[in-house]
């Protein structure tokens, strides 16, 4: 049976490791070096072998338990931007954000007017789209685990930033910067295409 653990090669009720391998591979050589004088020589050979491979055993081992803590404190770094998104405070931002935009009456040089003049609102967009600029930039530097952030914000994102699309167009021209919220936008067009901003592989909702 294939196990993922670092170090293991096949796991049934007793799991088999490369390193029960060289215990048993180093008790064997001792037991010949002490029953069969005449092949000293080769056991010396044989030991230098196995202890080259520990050693390589032993640079392998730590390799993939460093990928391993950084894979799960990306994780955990995604559950806590999670969590912060999900605080009554910012929960309030979002509704309040999704109860103006919905409004399919009003025309987008309406809208921003109406965001421009309402300062609450204004704030609110503000600070949401702050913090998708923050994870778009996590994700892009490691920090984050886009796949866990994907299977929860994958919807969100990407109608914020196509939802209030002509309220960063203006913004940008106001304040003569045409990268405001770019970040957010790599993210939101590689999300609502199912695709990995990272790798540009296909997420899949199987």
């Amino acid at each position: 049976m294939k196990t993922d653990e670092p170090g293991v090669l096949f796991g049934l009720s007793l799991k088999v490791t490369i390193a029960l391998v060289l215990i048993l591979i180093s008790l064997a050589v001792i037991l010949l070096y002490i029953f069969i004088p005449s092949a000293r020589g080769q056991i010396a050979f044989a030991t230098a072998v196995v202890g080259g491979a520990a050693v390589v055993y032993a640079g392998y081992y730590a390799g993939v338990s460093v990928k391993l803590a950084r894979e799960q404190a990306k994780k955990e770094h995604s559950f806590g931007m999670l969590e912060t998104l999900n605080c009554l405070d910012m929960a309030g931002v979002r509704v309040l954000i999704e109860n103006e935009v919905s409004n399919k009456d009003i025309s987008p040089t309406d809208l921003y007017q109406k965001i421009i003049g309402d300062t609450e609102l204004l704030r609110s967009i503000m600070s949401v789209f702050g913090f998708w600029e923050d994870i778009s930039v996590g994700i892009q530097f490691g920090y984050l685990d886009e796949e866990v952030l994907f299977y929860s914000l994958s919807f969100l994102i990407p109608w914020h930033f196509d939802s209030l699309k002509h309220y960063i167009d203006e913004e940008r021209q106001r304040i003569n910067n045409p990268h405001l919220y770019i970040e957010m936008g790599k993210l939101a067009d590689a999300w609502k295409n199912d695709k990995s901003l990272l790798t540009g592989e296909t997420y899949t909702w199987d």
